[in-house]
């Protein structure tokens, strides 16, 4: 998940070295969201993560890296991206395309999470764009998003707070276990010690 200050901060376009591009919307779009990644952030690396069904679309993409979210390795495919954080994850905005990944963006790791709509115009997600997040997530109706996204806006805070603290509380742990001094080995009896002891058996023996 984006960084917890994301949604409030200014964003940064002099920190983005690694993109993780999310196809959240038309597919027709996509090969130009990568074109203004490109001329935003020449110098970054830029990943995408495609729908299944737009495979074929691999080798026509302006990315350094092309990854395809298949159902059966979501999961695993989540954690591997959660290992190598991103400084900018960006989504679409849109009405079209299909659903099936307009949740990954939240389950990466990035400092920032910038939309692109259908103008192939961006901006940063954050508390000031907490009616387009709710559209996104397909919340029906004008009345209904204004009620829903503060709620939303508010999952996403506690969601990334836990996910940090849960961080915090494993590295406490295995800080802990490293840093606890090894329990105190029994000292080897010296030799002079073992022949005392030999004698001391054989005496008793030939009592």
């Amino acid at each position: 998940m984006p960084d917890l200050f994301s949604y409030i901060r200014p964003f940064r376009y002099d920190r983005v070295a690694r993109i993780a591009v999310v196809e959240t919307g038309p597919t027709h779009l996509v090969a130009g969201v990568l074109e203004e990644l490109r001329t935003l952030f020449p110098q970054a690396h830029v990943e995408i993560l495609l729908r299944e069904e737009d495979t074929a679309l691999a080798e026509c993409l302006a990315a350094d890296r092309v990854r395809v979210v298949r159902h059966g390795e979501r999961a695993e495919l989540v954690r591997a991206l959660r290992a190598e954080p991103f400084d900018l994850i960006v989504m679409q905005l849109s009405r079209g395309g299909s659903k099936g990944l307009r949740s990954l963006p939240f389950a990466l790791k990035g400092r920032s999470l910038v939309a692109f709509n259908d103008s192939l115009d961006h901006f940063p997600l954050n508390v000031f764009r907490l009616r387009d997040l709710a559209s996104h997530f397909g919340l029906a109706g004008q009345g209904v998003r204004v009620l829903l996204a503060p709620s939303l806006f508010v999952f996403l805070l506690v969601s990334t707070a836990g996910i940090r603290v849960r961080g915090l509380w494993r590295r406490a742990a295995r800080s802990v276990r490293r840093g606890r001094p090894p329990e105190p080995a029994t000292p080897a009896p010296t030799r002079r010690q073992g022949l005392d002891r030999s004698r001391a058996a054989a005496g008793s023996e030939g009592a």
